[in-house]
């Protein structure tokens, strides 16, 4: 009879499957808490920033003029899963937007009206915002109350000159704007 003998050890070769197990909470984790810490200290030192959306943002054009990317869908996202966007589409409701506006907006304009304190950090004013022709309820977002003028990206648009803005509530807001200018006036 032939005797075998079974190790319960852990072999080096199955240490890396265990690793990869979990890693992209782990690595997204970590890569919010970064950027995240970026956008506090661009608020605190007033580095500028330019506010995209997620859906055709041209990020990586803006990143290459050391703009800090701040996107607002992401930032309500993470107000949700923090339990917090209630209180800030209060605001933005309490403010004049409607209840069937978008909730990804609203919280964000909550955000801006109650010091652009986030739950991960401040979110630093927006040097330019760059919204798409996705949604026109972006562009009435970035522009509520900011003395800012969004400019609109599509590959079928040219960018206009610039349109000034300064509408001191969303009902003043045009949603056909395509101006490329934007001036950093966001309450403090």
């Amino acid at each position: 009879m032939i005797e075998t003998k079974i190790s319960l050890t852990r072999t080096p070769s199955a240490q890396p499957e265990r690793d990869l197990v979990g890693r992209g909470r782990r690595d997204g984790n970590r890569l919010f808490k970064e950027w995240y810490t970026e956008l506090d200290a661009a608020a605190e030192s007033g580095d500028p920033s330019a506010y995209v959306f997620v859906m055709g943002s041209t990020a990586e054009v803006l990143k290459a003029f050391d703009l800090n990317l701040v996107f607002p869908e992401i930032n309500s996202l993470q107000m949700a899963v923090r339990k917090v966007s209630l209180d800030y589409l209060n605001k933005a409701e309490d403010y004049g937007y409607s209840t069937d506006v978008c909730g990804y907006v609203k919280a964000d304009v909550g955000m801006h009206l109650d010091g652009r304190k986030h739950p991960n950090g401040r979110i630093p004013k927006p040097s330019i915002v760059v919204a798409t022709n996705m949604c026109n309820t972006y562009v009435s977002g970035s522009r509520s109350g900011s003395g800012c003028t969004a400019a609109r990206s599509s590959s079928s648009t040219s960018p206009a000159s610039g349109v000034s803005a300064g509408a001191a509530s969303p009902a003043a807001n045009s949603s056909r704007t395509t101006g490329a200018t934007c001036r950093a006036s966001w309450k403090s």
